[in-house]
């Protein structure tokens, strides 16, 4: 496809990024763990959408960063999340707690795709993002567990992964925002 999807890894980025989403009346977001369980899970990034096709992921890892520093990078997660930006996640819950566990509370979480499409679709057999993805875009996306081999973590996944995998989380939740607003 056509999909844009940066990483923001210095300090110019996170400039760009925090301001175009705090310009944005709308912003998807979508966190990354090495553990299914929110509440003992470490934040390793975060990625945001304002917009099909495009993403940024935002990692919190040093090695990742050039001449910034993790927390260069949560202070700035704070300031966007605490701005006046209406949030979407799928099982956006899930993205909260994580946030939250790191100081980094969502002012205001406005949707969650995940909720939405149990309520227009209760009889589907699964509610993950690589189902509902599927069944209302049309598109195939790669899972989280996909990326990993067996006792290997998202650590392990190469960096360029991580940002496609984020960005497309985040860009995919956008993107069934609309389609589930209309069948709502």
């Amino acid at each position: 496809g056509s999909e844009t999807y940066h990483a923001v890894v210095d300090r110019d980025g996170l400039i760009e990024v925090e301001s175009l989403i705090r310009a944005s009346k709308l912003c998807s977001i979508d966190t990354e763990s090495e553990d299914k369980d929110p509440r003992q899970g470490t934040l390793l990034g975060v990625s945001f959408s304002v917009k099909e096709g495009e993403a940024w992921f935002v990692p919190l890892i040093n090695s990742d960063l050039k001449g910034l520093n993790k927390n260069d990078v949560l202070r700035a997660l704070r300031r966007i999340v605490n701005s006046d930006v209406d949030f979407i996640g799928h099982n956006i819950k899930y993205d909260c707690l994580l946030l939250r566990r790191s100081g980094i509370p969502i002012k205001s979480v406005y949707f969650d795709t995940m909720l939405a499409a149990y309520d227009c679709h209760g009889d589907w057999p699964f509610f993950n993002l690589q189902y509902v993805t599927k069944r209302l875009l049309g598109k195939q996306i790669e899972s989280y567990s996909d990326l990993m081999d067996d006792g290997s973590s998202f650590l392990d996944v190469p960096f360029r992964e991580m940002v496609n995998h984020g960005c497309q989380d985040a860009d995919m939740t956008f993107r069934l925002y609309r389609v589930l607003l209309a069948q709502l």
